[in-house]
């Protein structure tokens, strides 16, 4: 059977994200960047389980599924 939480566990949405632009460290944990599905500049935001588009997403944080849906 197909377990989400384990797939979420075992993603790092950084390294997905990487493929779709050039992230910048933003700080401990975040980072930032063009989004790679409006191509807004520095509205992207990701961390190692959630990310963020303040245009895409209304600045509402979003899981791997969400980003791999996108």
């Amino acid at each position: 059977m197909f377990n989400v939480e384990t797939l979420k566990a075992n993603t790092d949405l950084i390294a997905l994200a990487e493929r779709d632009t050039t992230l910048k460290r933003k700080g401990a944990k975040e980072y930032c960047a063009p989004c790679p599905f409006c191509g807004g500049r520095d509205r992207f935001a990701v961390q190692s389980d959630k990310w963020l588009c303040r245009n895409c997403t209304q600045g509402k944080w979003q899981d791997v599924i969400a980003y791999i849906q996108r």
